[in-house]
């Protein structure tokens, strides 16, 4: 079985973000792991709030998939901050981490930079 993760936020409606990765995942036979940059609380009308992750437990996140059960990909979603976006290059360099996917609306200049962020990535495939 092949192994998925997702990096992104949590939609709580379960029509976006990281619980609509990990639906999709599954449902395509992919085990799916997760590291949640940011809690949303929301509907399908709107985002009230966003409570962002820390750095540090962003780290932490990925330190513990990749050192247990190593994904054979990562899907990128939504990265609310600048911190967040070079903890996740950081620990996709260390980890090695393959074929890379990025994909949110949100991003303009923070996808070239993360692409840029990213070449240093051997045997990676970076999708934007």
């Amino acid at each position: 079985m092949k192994i998925g993760l997702t990096i992104a936020g949590s939609d709580s409606s379960g029509g976006a973000g990281i619980q609509a990765d990990i639906k999709t995942m599954t449902l395509n036979g992919v085990y799916a792991e997760s590291a949640i940059t940011a809690l949303t609380a929301q509907n399908t009308t709107g985002v009230l709030s966003v409570l962002e992750s820390s750095p540090q437990f962003l780290k932490d996140q990925l330190d513990m998939i990749f050192d247990d059960i190593y994904p054979d990909s990562v899907k990128i979603g939504m990265v609310s901050n600048s911190d967040l976006i070079l903890v996740i290059a950081e620990k996709l360099k260390e980890k090695k981490a393959k074929n890379i996917v990025i994909l949110h609306k949100f991003y303009t200049n923070i996808t070239i930079f993360c692409m840029h962020s990213y070449i240093f990535c051997k045997n990676s495939r970076i999708i934007c």
